[in-house]
């Protein structure tokens, strides 16, 4: 469809449904901690919506179907139908642990379910609305260390060495200076960006992962009758994205044990002079050499952080060329320290040796007959990649915005000759966004196509009402539908 394979549809799905899945463990922790906060909830039913847009147009049905049964559920809790109890946060984390697991495999890689009981289900029953589960949760799995950055690494390289010898082949069997040709140059400098575009990626916070240690504590909290307070410092500390990927069951173990084995009861502690509330802290700190990751709790002490916790974690970190210590403090709580390095053994690093790597040559510019354009708004990357692919291979120009208040600038920068807007989007949505181009005497003219997954007709007349020209439903959607909109509205406004 429109030079973008179904393949590569959904590795673009498959990008954007990751940071949306981290995105929700952060805001159903917020909600839980909050008691039911209405941007929190309005941000949860927006991630459930986009997904669910998202995972149609990439042809995904079973998992647009599991992010539709959730928005649902988060629609109840934002227009006030289903008041929040532990059981609706429960059906939503439970909701979303299903929708993780439908994900997977779309992606193309097996999904995680060793050792996980059967898959839950989640609903509302049709008279009430109450929630309807079975199941019980999954165990939370950290995610694999993704295969693709390793390629990337690979052919980075490859690619250094391969120009690297190039230039010195010009000198020896030319008598060239690679550095007075304008091409070399120029391929210099995009290489080099290229090795610190690749080295960055492979950098990722520890705040990665937090979110799921932090559900685990809290789980094993409530399911033993513990009160435990989870605190995390310096989790923007940055890491190896690979080492962080093998750390995080390390990390895993360690945090389970210390809620589990390590905190005591509240009785235990106040008979013991200690508050009824324990503590388990993750602490990460980058230091010159290396990246020191600290759990620590005020529990029992080595004696209670569980059986052969120290050993297993000890071989995860020697896997990847670090270190354990343990200091333990009976009756008043351990702390294991996770010490590796900053650059793990194999990782390439840029060469300063790259010829030409900081010069940049005189741009030349060059006149284009001038075509259409249209700005595509909306918060999902797959849809905003899809939309592109189509209307660039059909003789569009095509700028791209995120919400609302992005689109805008945009415009204020240089008009459009069409808008098409998403409608649930962060910060602004596209009926506050249609209103404002409406009432811009600048922009007021410009044509504005909705589609969206809001595909009620009520939605709809409220889009129109708002100064739309158009709706399309993202569930009908393919490249026919859109082009032929986006054709007739251009044809009319001429």
């Amino acid at each position: 469809m429109a030079g973008i394979t179904a393949d590569q549809l959904r590795g673009l799905f498959a990008h954007e449904a990751e940071g949306r899945l981290i995105e929700l463990g952060r805001l159903l922790l917020r909600l839980e901690q909050t008691g039911g906060d209405e941007e929190v909830v309005r941000s949860i039913f927006r991630e459930f919506h986009t997904l669910k847009g998202s995972a149609a147009v990439a042809g995904l049905t079973e998992v647009s179907r599991i992010a539709n049964d959730l928005e649902e559920l988060a629609n109840t809790l934002r227009v006030g139908t289903q008041p929040l109890t532990p059981e609706v946060i429960n059906s939503l984390r439970i909701g979303t642990a299903r929708l993780t697991s439908a994900i997977s495999p779309a992606q193309g890689s097996p999904a995680q379910d060793i050792g996980r009981p059967p898959t839950p289900q989640v609903g509302l029953t049709p008279r009430s609305g109450s929630v309807s589960l079975t199941g019980h949760p999954p165990e939370v799995s950290p995610p694999d260390p993704p295969e693709r950055w390793a390629e990337l690494r690979r052919l980075v390289a490859e690619t250094a060495a391969t120009h690297q010898r190039l230039g010195r082949a010009l000198t020896e069997q030319f008598n060239v200076d690679p550095m007075t040709l304008p091409e070399f140059d120029e391929q210099s400098r995009l290489l080099g960006n290229l090795q610190d575009c690749a080295l960055r990626h492979q950098l990722v916070p520890v705040s990665t992962i937090t979110d799921r240690l932090h559900q685990v504590v809290s789980d094993l909290a409530r399911a033993h009758g513990k009160h435990v307070r989870w605190q995390a410092y310096g989790t923007d500390t940055e890491l190896d994205r690979g080492v962080l990927g093998q750390l995080s069951e390390s990390l895993l173990h360690l945090v389970r044990n210390a809620a589990d084995h390590g905190i005591e009861l509240p009785d235990e502690r106040v008979r013991a002079g200690k508050p009824a509330e324990g503590s388990v802290r993750l602490r990460a700190v980058r230091r010159v050499s290396d990246v020191v990751i600290s759990v620590t709790d005020d529990g029992r002490g080595i004696d209670g952080s569980g059986p052969g916790s120290g050993l297993s974690v000890r071989r995860s970190v020697e896997a990847v060329h670090g270190r354990l210590e343990v200091q333990s403090y009976p009756g008043a709580g351990t702390e294991f320290r996770i010490i590796v390095p900053v650059d793990p053994p194999g990782r390439e690093r840029r060469s300063s040796r790259t010829p030409g790597a900081g010069r940049l040559p005189n741009p030349q510019t060059r006149s284009a007959p001038r075509h259409q354009s249209i700005l595509v708004v909306d918060d999902a990357l797959t849809i905003r990649e899809l939309q592109r692919a189509i209307l660039v291979r059909a003789g569009f120009d095509v700028r791209m915005a995120t919400d609302g208040n992005d689109a805008l600038a945009n415009l204020a920068e240089a008009p459009s000759d069409l808008v098409l807007t998403d409608l649930q989007m962060p910060n602004m949505g596209g009926y506050a966004l249609t209103r404002a181009i409406r009432a811009d005497p600048a922009l007021t003219h410009i044509p504005v196509l909705i589609l969206s997954s809001s595909s009620t007709d009520a939605d709809r007349q409220r889009g129109l009402d708002a100064g739309a020209n158009g709706c399309l439903d993202k569930g009908g959607f393919d490249e026919a539908s859109l082009l032929a909109a986006v054709t007739q509205l251009l044809g009319a406004n001429r």
